[in-house]
């Protein structure tokens, strides 16, 4: 089967420099250099949305009052505090498509709920511009598990915009995106027996969570660190997710099933730098464990990793380091989706 359809589709919240994007890709460019002290408000929210298409749902409110919720869970939201570093964000509602959670389970692709917005982020003080944000994000398969995803939406879109920020005010870093899962022209073939299985736990034994990598320059300097534009392990259950419902399996978070774990072990990405080139070198390796619901057959345990390397002669980018991770995630996804432990009654 040929995978066509997103999952979890985020088309951005990169903190660039010099890199241009794909087309398919969208950056969120930092204008000038902000502490990681800095405290944030949520300015002036406006829609591009005809009321028409609307129903009945006030987007202006729900991503303000999303962003100021996401503010306060990290600890950034200004508070009042004129001795405080303080900067306003402003933001446009550019699309938004409530969709419907029963008909993205009756056909992935039809029902989707989509959000896309873009804005500014300007300090109170001088009200120069300190970056610019675009984010989208939908939601393309899925059934039960996906209603109200018209309202859960704003908040996994303000919760990128606000942990790009952070990532961005922690030094010279940059945010890697990588696409939704599904948003890939995949070879997916379609499960033989279909299952259901029930995502009990996904558990990140990576010594660092914070970043995914670094960068190097000659004789080992550092360039800045690297950061994921969400979490490692949110995207993870997601793309092991949807590859599983794209074969045509049920994947749930309760209930009958085959019990699935995962565990990251590895999830990095870095430059391993030369006089005449850089290597940018991508490495995840997870942990799969399954517990069949029939006591005849025993609990499955099984690592999958993958390598992946991309060599250039000018400069380590953002969108090297995206090709590198999403070739070492594509062909980490190959080896799971084969390997036998699938097909164990």
């Amino acid at each position: 089967m040929r995978a066509m359809i997103s999952g979890v589709c985020v088309l951005g919240f990169l903190l660039a420099s010099c890199a241009s994007a794909p087309t398919d890709r969208v950056i969120t460019e930092q204008k000038t250099e902000f502490s990681p002290e800095l405290q944030f408000s949520v300015g002036q929210v406006t829609s591009e949305v005809s009321s028409s298409e609307l129903e009945g749902k006030d987007v202006q409110g729900l991503m303000s009052d999303a962003m100021r919720d996401a503010l306060r869970e990290a600890g950034v939201q200004w508070m009042g505090d004129t001795s405080q570093g303080h900067a306003i964000i402003n933001l446009r509602v550019l699309n938004y498509q409530p969709g419907n959670a029963f008909a993205r389970w009756m056909m992935p692709g039809a029902g989707a709920t989509v959000l896309a917005v873009d804005g500014s982020v300007v300090d109170a003080a001088s009200g120069g511009v300190l970056a610019q944000i675009r984010d989208e994000r939908g939601i393309y398969a899925g059934g039960g598990y996906t209603i109200g995803g018209w309202r859960t939406i704003f908040s996994t879109v303000a919760q990128d915009i606000v942990a790009g920020l952070k990532g961005q005010a922690k030094g010279k870093g940059f945010v890697v995106h990588v696409d939704a899962w599904l948003k890939r022209d995949l070879d997916i073939p379609a499960a033989s027996k279909r299952r259901t299985y029930v995502l009990e736990k996904i558990t990140d034994n990576r010594p660092e969570k914070g970043r995914i990598g670094e960068r190097f320059a000659a004789f080992g300097v550092s360039m800045g660190d690297v950061y994921f534009f969400q979490p490692v392990t949110r995207y993870v259950r997601d793309m092991v997710a949807d590859d599983l419902r794209a074969a045509g399996h049920s994947v749930t978070a309760s209930g009958e099933g085959y019990g699935l774990s995962l565990d990251i072990d590895q999830f990095w990405i870095t430059t391993k730098t030369t006089a005449l080139y850089w290597d940018i070198v991508a490495d995840v390796q997870l942990t799969v464990r399954l517990a069949p619901t029939s006591g005849a057959v025993a609990n499955r345990s099984e690592k999958f990793s993958c390598h992946a390397t991309e060599r250039t002669y000018l400069w380590p980018t953002e969108e090297l380091f995206i090709k590198t991770l999403d070739t070492c995630l594509v062909d980490l996804m190959d080896k799971l989706r084969t390997d036998p432990i699938w097909q164990q009654d």
